[in-house]
């Protein structure tokens, strides 16, 4: 069907190059990309059908600013709920662009990238390690965002409860980024612990990260020679997220 469909000249062209598309990417033939500019040489932004295209612009390398221009942000999740190809494949897309393509955009622009990396990031579904690295560019972009529409001269983590929650939430994430750059992993769990008081979907990093910190207290009382408690934290660790390579190695140590 999908074959036929991408060979209906009669279709619109946005249709029919989206057909095209979506068979070549499927049958893996050879096509030319380039028809991606089509839809952004539109001004207007696109109907919520053509999430597919996100995808397509996403892993062909079309500029961030771009597709930030023509996708509507306050409709994301309907971008996503339309996408044939399966959500994960943008997601992995998504992270292999995500350090270098991010860093130069302008983040006004951005809103829509801010909403994907926190839809993926707080997907139970993602790698931890994937989830981790969308987070710390969700509360860089996010905090550059915030930057530039509040005056940050008279804000702090206090007067930051008075912020509308999605705001909120980015500032406070500024902060757990800090602590987790710096391997502070008790820190940075209590500043997503204060964020899932009011955006409880922000537990699923709370645990990734508070996992990380038990796992440094752990080797901590490893290298101090209190076995016996090492031992015990261990097991508290493996009732609550089960087993793992690190765990592995460190209980082989005790």
């Amino acid at each position: 069907t999908l074959k036929i469909l991408s060979e209906c000249e009669d279709l619109e062209p946005m249709r029919l190059n989206l057909y095209k598309m979506r068979y070549a990417e499927i049958t893996g033939s050879e096509f030319d990309w380039s028809c991606l500019e089509y839809y952004f040489s539109q001004n207007e932004h696109l109907d919520t059908c053509y999430g597919d295209v996100l995808y397509f612009a996403v892993k062909y390398g079309v500029n961030f600013d771009n597709i930030a221009r023509i996708f509507d942000s306050d409709n994301t999740e309907a971008y996503l709920n339309s996408m044939t190809i399966d959500k994960n494949e943008l997601r992995n897309v998504l992270n292999t662009r995500i350090d270098e393509d991010m860093q130069d955009c302008d983040v006004s622009a951005c809103i829509i990238f801010i909403k994907l990396l926190r839809y993926f990031m707080l997907n139970e579904d993602t790698d931890k390690n994937i989830g981790l690295n969308f987070f710390a560019r969700y509360a860089q972009i996010g905090f550059e965002y915030i930057s530039l529409i509040l005056n940050m001269d008279n804000l702090d983590e206090n007067s930051a409860y008075v912020l509308p929650k999605n705001i909120r939430e980015m500032y406070l994430s500024s902060f757990a980024l800090v602590e987790l750059s710096d391997g502070n992993y008790a820190a940075a769990s209590e500043y997503l612990d204060k964020i899932s008081e009011f955006c409880p979907e922000f537990k699923v990093l709370y645990n990734i990260v508070y996992a990380l910190n038990v796992k440094n207290m752990i080797c901590t009382l490893v290298k101090g020679g209190n076995l016996a408690s090492a031992k015990e934290l261990i097991n508290q660790y493996t009732e609550l997220y089960g087993s793992d390579e690190d765990i592995d190695e460190i209980k082989d140590m005790v």
